[in-house]
């Protein structure tokens, strides 16, 4: 993907990221990948025009972003676990 959905400008190719996700809907997950400058249009603009990309409830974005932190943590914890669990060596305390 090389340009912006919303003002079709191209990407510069210099290794920064330039994209932005703009969530559609969050539950389930529909996204477009937008330059910065139109993901703060989207985000910050009352224009009704702009409420077809914007097709979520009021709490939906609080509810993602908690289960995203919640599966970030389980992610990590299980990986911290896994990786806790294999340097401990067996003692014989039993």
């Amino acid at each position: 993907m090389n340009e912006c959905l919303l003002c079709f400008n191209e990407f510069p190719n210099d290794g920064l990221n330039y994209t932005m996700k703009h969530h559609i809907t969050y539950f389930p997950e529909h996204i477009m990948i937008v330059c910065w400058s139109c993901h703060a249009i989207l985000t910050f603009s009352k224009d009704p025009i702009f409420d077809l990309l914007k097709q979520y409830p009021k709490g939906d974005r609080l509810k993602f972003k908690e289960s995203k932190r919640e599966r970030h943590y389980l992610k990590v914890r299980i990986t911290y676990d896994s990786r806790h669990l294999k340097t401990i060596p067996y003692k014989g305390y039993y």
